[in-house]
């Protein structure tokens, strides 16, 4: 995926750069709905607060990488294709994605991925009983796509 000779990139580079960009935009705005949130509760500094929702993703998602819920393959499945650039799925496919990135970088992206999500929706420092719902909504969600899907000849 080269630059040609005239300067223009290739139309697969563009449509990606301006995913990319719009997944930058999502994320920023669930940060700052997450910021904003907090401080009216709290009162603390914005700057502070996004210190603090910062940390609170990195702690967890270093946990959440070494924990069960990575075994689960349909979850673990779930959370990707969610957290990866749809273009990138449809262009080449999750099972291609998951065969050619290493585990590390994988763990790292389903950590990340439920981690922001989680915090940015709970803030900081949410009850013990938060993450028990956060998950429990997204086995349901993932219960629901299964049950979408047709069933095969061979039963699956």
């Amino acid at each position: 995926m080269c630059i040609s000779q005239n300067g223009t990139a290739p139309a697969f580079y563009n449509a990606y750069v301006k995913e990319v960009q719009e997944t930058i935009k999502r994320n920023a705005a669930l940060e700052f709905e997450a910021i904003w949130r907090e401080h009216q509760q709290t009162g603390i500094a914005r700057s502070t607060l996004s210190d603090t929702l910062s940390i609170a993703i990195t702690k967890l998602d270093e946990e959440l990488q070494n924990t069960e819920l990575w075994q689960n393959i349909e979850l673990r499945r779930s959370v990707l294709q969610d957290a990866l650039p749809g273009l990138l799925l449809q262009k080449i496919g999750l099972d291609l994605i998951i065969e050619r990135v290493p585990d590390k970088y994988l763990r790292a992206i389903f950590g990340s991925y439920l981690a922001s999500r989680f915090v940015y929706e709970h803030g900081s420092s949410p009850s013990q009983f938060a993450f028990f719902d956060f998950m429990s909504k997204r086995m349901a969600k993932l219960n629901e796509e299964r049950q979408r899907l047709p069933i095969r000849s061979n039963g699956v």
